[in-house]
């Protein structure tokens, strides 16, 4: 269990692996405060030196007005740059253990 700060309010999620397929693929999933349920998987594949990262997110905000209008208004948008962001941080990660390598 962990607390984070997302569209400036703290949250609590339960983190969990619940899928590992080392180095090509794993998946997350998440529970607590505005989803339901969230599942993100992470593909990797190489090609010609090249590594590639594809996601899958699904995820179903919390029951009621407030989840469907922050999913409506912002979650989906959010969730898209966030996924981004920890893609460029994976990257990043990834290409400085090569060079020391």
């Amino acid at each position: 269990t962990w607390q984070v700060s997302h569209l400036g309010f703290w949250q609590e999620y339960t983190l969990a692996i619940t899928d590992l397929y080392q180095p090509t693929y794993f998946v997350y999933q998440l529970k607590g405060d505005i989803f339901r349920s969230f599942r993100h998987e992470y593909h990797f594949s190489c090609r010609n030196g090249v590594t590639t990262i594809s996601n899958v997110l699904r995820f179903i905000p919390r029951r009621g007005l407030v989840g469907v209008l922050v999913n409506f208004f912002f979650l989906r948008t959010y969730l898209i740059r966030f996924v981004k962001r920890q893609n460029l941080l994976i990257k990043k990660k990834a290409e400085s253990l090569k060079e020391k390598n």
